[in-house]
């Protein structure tokens, strides 16, 4: 379902934006960070490659100020920014929007830490001249942006 989303949002964008102009996001499917938390070979996965290279990708990429990875673990769906203007990485988690900051750490914050090195690898792998480091970046868990969706939702 979050692949299907994320195809959604790409598409959308595709509509905005002419052929070669730099776009200011770039979705990933959901599959990247259920590879990389599975400690399965992302960097092998065909899906994960055309995910950062092909010609389909009509705009750098690397030139784009967030990259979103949705996150889907125990049947949970959450989602994580990367905002390379301000060196941020935000977590969204809608079960858990009525928890405190310290409660979205300790479920998400193994996850960010592994798919930050996935996200870096993928960077040395595939593109040249994309040096970005993203270790001390911040990290935001938002939380009180309205009612938890209702699903056994405890923090």
């Amino acid at each position: 379902m979050c692949d299907a989303i994320m195809r959604l949002f790409k598409s959308l964008d595709d509509g905005m934006y002419q052929p070669g102009f730099n776009r200011w996001r770039h979705f990933m499917p959901a599959t990247f960070a259920e590879l990389a938390l599975n400690g399965d070979n992302y960097l092998g996965d065909n899906r994960i490659r055309s995910s950062f290279v092909g010609n389909h990708i009509t705009y750098n990429i690397e030139d784009c100020s967030m990259l979103v990875v949705p996150v889907v673990r125990d049947g949970r769906c959450s989602c994580y920014f990367w905002n390379f203007e301000q060196q941020r990485i935000h977590v969204l988690d809608p079960l858990m929007m009525r928890c405190c900051t310290s409660s979205v750490h300790r479920r998400h914050g193994q996850n960010v830490t592994i798919i930050n090195e996935a996200i870096s690898r993928c960077e040395d792998t595939y593109f040249q001249g994309w040096n970005v480091n993203m270790i001390g970046w911040d990290r935001c868990y938002t939380v009180g942006l309205g009612q938890s969706c209702h699903r056994c939702a405890s923090c």
